[in-house]
Parts: C-alpha cells; structure tokens; sequence
C-alpha cells in the first residue's frame, strides 16, 4: 500500500514540476509537450484495468464475460458523450483549456470512486463514468493539434500522442497487475494524479488564443451532413476497426499466462509491445507524412497503412498458432509481439484522422471529430468483450478462481485453445475487413474533399478580432507569436 500512494504522490509531483518548467517554453513546445503528458497520464488509467483482470476475476468472482464487459462500457459511455464535448468545444473554443483540464479532474474523481467498488454492477458503474470523462481527451486534443499545425506535420505529430498512448496503456496495465491486492489504493492513487495534470494544464496553457471561424448551420445540421459523405463515413468505420484489435488484444496478458509464462515472464513479453507500439507510432506518422510529401497525393496515407495491415495479420497468426509455445521461445514470443505492436499503431496515427480533417468545416472541427470517434467508440468497445463473449460461448472458455499455474492441465489447455482462437477469429476477421474497406477511399476521398472546400470558401471566414486563416503565412496561436505552418 505505501508503494502504491507514494508512487502516485511522485507522480503527482512530477506533473506539477513538469508544469511549472514548461511554463517558460515556448507556445508550440509547452502545447505539445502538456498534450503528450496528457495522453501518458490519460492512458495509464484506462490500462491498469486490463492489469487487473486477473485479480478482479478471483476477487470479486467475475466471469470473463464480465471481464471483457469492464473495458467495454468505459469506452462505449465515453463514446456516446464524444459529440457533446465536440459540440462545447466548438461552442467555447476559447476555453478549450479550462474544459480540457476539467475533463480530467473529474477522470480522477471517477477513477477514484472505482477503488471502492465492491462486485460487478459497482465496478461497471465506476468504469462507465470514468469513461465519460477519460474518453474526452482524443476528441479535445486533437482539436487542439488541428487547430494549431497544417496538414504534412499532422501525422509525426499523431504519432507522439500514439506513443504516449502506448507508454501510458501498457505502464498501466503492468503496473495493475503489479499493485495486485492493492488495487483500490491504485485507483485511488490515479484519480489523484488526474486531477492534478488537469490543474497544472490549464495554469500551462492560459495564453492559448485559438482561431475562431463563423459559418451557418447547426452541429445537428452538419452532422447529418457529415453521415452523408462515405469518405468521413468509411474512415470513421476504419478507424474503429484499428481501435477494436487494440481492446481486444487486453487478453493477450491473460494468454501469455495461459501458454505458461509465469507473471514476471508474461509481463515482460507485453513490454516489447509497448515498446513496438512506441517505436510504430512515430515511424508510421513518419512515413505517412513522407509518403504524402512524395506523391503529393493525401491518399498515398491509405496505401500505406494497408501494408501495414497485411504485415500486422502475418505476425498475429505466427504469434497464436505457429510459434512453440515453451519456454525456449521467450524471444521469438517477444519479436512476434514487437512487430505487431510497431505495425498495428501505423494507419490509426498516419491516416484516418488525418484524412477526415481535410473534409470538415473549419469551426465544426471538434464536432466532427467528435463525430468520427463516436462512430469509432461505439464500435471499438466491443473489442475485449467480443473475445470474452466469443471465447466463452463459441469456443467453451471456462470461468476460474484459482490462480493459473494452479489450475488442472487438461482445464488450462482447453482455456488457452478457447482463448487462442477467440482472438484469431476477432484480430483477422477485422484486418480483412479493415483492408478492404480502405479500397473504397480512394474512389471517394477526392470528391468530399472537393466537396468540403467549396463550403470554406464560402463559409470559413475568421470573426472579426481574431486571428488570421489557415492559408496565412504567419498564424500565430500564443502569446509568443509562433508559427504554425512549420514544425
């Protein structure tokens, strides 16, 4: 316990410190270097859940049904608020640190309140408003990015907020399964340090002085409008499908310990995915971006991420069914879950977002990619409770409350068989979804692009007293008067 709330006093400390030493930076520096914080703090939350299901399973006797359901309904409440805080952010784009900050001390009074639940309703319950608020982050971060950067840096910059995610996600879920029977002190400890990062970012960040654009409609109007358009529609959908492997793979911790990998053992293998996730989220940005420089083409972003799919389904099948699984395959266990984690990262960071930023309305910007990750949330949540599901009720997953190395063999056998090829038949059958709805955007891309820019040139004027548009040389976004069409 006295690691576990020492551990989240650090922390806490260092946010605060870190802050406070970013306050002298430049805008364009601070902005960022706070945005990545943000994620790596935002994201460690939402992973130690998936730490822990192994001692939520025995503690509180949850099925892996239930299990995948816990996931699930944070991402699936978050998902559903998405379109509101894309609505304020547009609305109040001005204050769009003050909200930002608010959505996180409020993360961490409901993170907080999960270290006191008791059985399943209480968990899902406190899992679901955690969600609502935690969920919130993609949606005004990338706001703030699209606000502040042009097109050809958008994905490198993508890119490190997929880092983060992924050093945030993983550190959690490693540190779940670590904090064990102190894991209400976990969340206690989190919730802290949410509300913390929430008041040191909008004391950073005070002088942010957004661009402000004025057009007609309704959000309710230019959502049906957007609904309407198959590029938004199918990236949005695409998206989702990068997103859902991503839950789903939250069992591949539990699998590890199934093919005989002992805690230590297990933790360290899902290390080198983390570290594959790192390295594949700023080198797919990268290349994303150098890609588009190249051919001149937006859409050479899609050809690219789909290579990157059929490279991530090669390694998955290795991974599940063809590397031995004992104890002298330790390493190639860890390359094959080094390659999938740098691949898997590649069209979520350097595409989709990207892309679908191109065909909205400059002043709808936060409500259509609210929009967009509703669509995306929605389905993505489904990711670890489809394999749960799945495993459990197509494939005779059988609930347990001993620990693993306790269990019969036979018993253990036919659980990793279950869970094996559960997670083969969700991961493949949405990368060949995936691949192949990705052929449709380049018959459709061009035409709601063209689309689009036809509704700025008469719509996006900037509002008198604010600053100049996208198309000026100089754009100053802070009181240091930077320049943000250069990185």
């Amino acid at each position: 316990m006295e690691v576990v709330v020492g551990a989240g006093v650090v922390a806490s400390a260092v946010v605060t410190v870190g802050a406070l030493a970013l306050r002298g930076a430049r805008f364009r520096i601070r902005m960022v270097a706070m945005l990545a914080l943000g994620f790596l703090v935002n994201f460690f939350a939402r992973g130690n859940i998936t730490g822990l299901l192994e001692t939520l399973e025995q503690q509180l006797d949850l099925s892996i049904s239930e299990l995948g359901a816990l996931p699930c309904v944070a991402e699936l409440a978050g998902a559903l608020m998405l379109p509101f805080w894309g609505w304020l952010s547009d609305r109040q784009l001005k204050r769009l640190p003050a909200i930002f900050a608010l959505s996180f001390v409020f993360a961490g009074l409901c993170t907080g309140l999960t270290g006191l639940t008791w059985n399943f309703v209480t968990v899902l319950i406190a899992r679901c408003l955690s969600g609502v608020f935690l969920l919130s982050v993609y949606t005004l971060a990338s706001t703030f990015l699209m606000h502040l950067f042009a097109p050809e840096a958008r994905g490198r910059l993508f890119g490190a907020m997929a880092l983060c995610t992924a050093v945030g996600s993983f550190a959690g879920a490693i540190c779940g399964a670590l904090a064990a029977d102190w894991w209400r002190w976990l969340f206690g400890s989190v919730g802290v340090v949410l509300a913390v990062y929430g008041a040191a970012f909008v004391a950073t960040t005070r002088d942010f002085t957004p661009r402000v654009y004025q057009s007609g409609g309704t959000h309710l109007a230019f959502w049906g409008t957007a609904v309407r358009k198959p590029t938004f529609v199918v990236l949005s959908v695409t998206s989702a499908l990068s997103n859902l492997p991503l839950l789903a793979l939250s069992f591949l911790l539990l699998w590890f310990r199934y093919v005989g990998f002992s805690e230590a053992q297990s933790n360290s293998i899902f290390a080198f995915a983390a570290v594959g996730l790192c390295i594949g989220s700023v080198v797919g940005g990268v290349v994303s971006d150098r890609a588009y420089r190249v051919t001149k083409k937006p859409t050479a972003r899609i050809a690219v991420s789909q290579v990157a799919i059929l490279l991530t389904l090669t390694v998955t099948l290795c991974l599940l069914f063809f590397v031995p699984r004992d104890a002298s395959s330790f390493w190639w266990f860890c390359a094959c879950i080094f390659a999938l984690g740098f691949f898997v990262i590649w069209s979520y960071t350097g595409c989709d977002l990207v892309l679908i930023a191109d065909i909205i309305p400059r002043d709808k910007l936060a409500g259509g990619i609210a929009l967009s990750q509703l669509i995306q949330g929605s389905i993505a949540s489904f990711g670890s409770l489809f394999v749960g599901f799945v495993a459990q009720s197509a494939f005779g997953y059988v609930a347990r409350t001993e620990p693993i190395d306790q269990m019969p063999e036979a018993l253990r056998q036919a659980n990793l068989s279950a869970l094996t090829r559960a997670l083969a038949l969700v991961l493949c059958s949405t990368w060949g979804v995936l691949v192949v709805l990705y052929c449709v955007v380049y018959f459709t891309y061009w035409r709601d692009r063209a689309y689009a820019e036809s509704e700025r040139t008469t719509a996006d004027e900037p509002v008198d007293q604010f600053l100049a548009p996208l198309s000026s040389a100089a754009e100053p976004m802070g009181s240091d008067g930077m320049e943000t069409q250069r990185l």
